[in-house]
């Protein structure tokens, strides 16, 4: 055998003995420890993306460790983000009821007692907060309205199980149906926003809200026609007369 022959089957078999001890169950010590593998092109992997050299795999990784890392501070801080808000909308709702009992102490009209108070309470929040009285006003009445009509979706939000966008999505679609029906929609409407966002959440709600509108609209008929009747009673040449009762109110 010619000396470039065997010198060729040598550095072959050394190729291949080092193939052999980088394949992924026999990785050399110094690759394990990174998290780098050689690959059998003479290449290096990081993860599942390749890479020209073990500096440039590591540089790789050392990124995305603190691309993961930010991403979960980011997700910590929407869900504090989110905890906030909810309860700021809380306290809103707090506000406005306490204006209205400030209202109802007083001795003179209640309406001019009542806008009085408001007055009052959105200049104050308007001037400190930096925001038009308009749209503190607006955020008040809000927030009185979702903890009012919506106290379990709101227990949801505080609690971190929900968004505002879900918030949102069930207000929409509870103002189809009666005030004595909103308990049991939200009921039902609340654990389907687990593992949903708001817009997946929406025709879900609405289909939930519907079932609900439907029978608020069916027990208005029923009362409806214990209020009233109509019934014929038969006349001459085959005509009928129509009669009508009403009851009172």
């Amino acid at each position: 055998m010619s000396k470039t022959r065997r010198k060729r089957r040598q550095t072959l078999g050394r190729w291949h003995r080092m193939l052999d001890e980088t394949r992924i169950d026999k990785l050399p010590t110094e690759l394990l420890s990174t998290g780098v593998f050689a690959d059998d092109r003479g290449g290096f992997v990081a993860g599942d993306v390749g890479a020209e050299s073990v500096d440039q795999a590591l540089q790789y990784l050392s990124a995305k460790s603190m691309l993961y890392a930010t991403m979960r501070t980011l997700t910590d801080l929407d869900a504090a983000i989110e905890q906030l808000q909810a309860n700021r909308e809380i306290v809103r709702a707090q506000c406005a009821d306490l204006a209205d009992e400030c209202a109802a102490q007083q001795v003179s009209s209640l309406d001019m007692a009542h806008e009085n108070e408001w007055q009052h309470m959105t200049s104050v929040l308007a001037v400190n907060g930096h925001r038009s009285e308009m749209s503190v006003h607006q955020q008040l009445g809000t927030a009185q309205q979702r903890c009012s009509e919506l106290p379990l979706t709101m227990q949801a939000w505080q609690d971190g199980r929900i968004h505002l966008g879900h918030v949102m999505t069930i207000e929409r679609a509870a103002s189809t149906i009666t005030e004595e029906s909103r308990g049991d929609f939200e009921a039902e409407a609340l654990p389907k926003a687990d593992g949903r966002t708001a817009q997946q959440l929406s025709p879900i709600a609405r289909r939930i809200a519907r079932k609900y509108e439907s029978a608020g609209l069916q027990k208005n008929h029923a009362e409806a026609f214990k209020e009233r009747a109509v019934w014929t009673t038969p006349a001459e040449h085959g005509m009928e007369i129509a009669s009508r009762f009403r009851g009172k109110g």
